[in-house]
């Protein structure tokens, strides 16, 4: 018998997850019979709004911001869990995946690429995931040279050096 894996596969609306997910599973790279997939997806940051200042900043003000901030967490919470439904039917009837091997998962944002790596590690960590797979964006050298001077960098990357088993990422 085959042991059982656990593998993380971190899903978004991007052509590059679809193409992930077609590669790892068209090439059997994970899903075999006893593979425990775990559908993972990081929430967007909330947008940045502006506290009001002094004299504006009332309770009344605050409240509004607050509610503002909840009703954008509670859409995003739900357009990603409507995503993963999506993502476990098409693994079920595209792939064959026994519905009872899928497990969505949506972690809180953070903030930033650093968040969503910091996000996925922890739930490598806390999951004991055998394998971690992922799709590239691939911004390039340039691109992503500048983006790690703004203390953005990429989740790949990241991952790659940091993760706690053997990681998947495909281009």
């Amino acid at each position: 018998m085959l042991p059982q894996m656990q593998v993380l596969v971190a899903v978004d609306e991007s052509p590059h997850s679809r193409a992930m997910l077609d590669f790892a599973l068209r090439f059997q790279a994970i899903h075999r019979a006893t593979d425990q997939l775990h559908l993972v997806t990081v929430l967007p940051p909330p947008s940045v709004v502006p506290f009001p200042s002094a004299p504006l900043a009332t309770s009344a003000a605050i409240t509004t911001v607050q509610f503002s901030l909840d009703a954008q967490r509670k859409a995003d919470q739900e357009k990603a869990a409507t995503m993963l439904r999506l993502v476990a039917d098409l693994l079920c009837t595209d792939y064959r995946v026994p519905k009872d091997n899928l497990h969505p998962h949506v972690l809180p944002a953070t903030g930033g690429a650093s968040g969503v790596s910091e996000s996925l590690l922890g739930f490598a960590k806390a999951y004991h995931i055998d394998l971690l797979v992922l799709g590239s964006r691939g911004m390039g050298m340039v691109r992503s040279a500048l983006m790690s001077l703004l203390g953005m960098g990429s989740v790949s990357d990241a991952l790659l050096r940091a993760a706690p088993c053997p990681l998947l990422l495909v281009k």
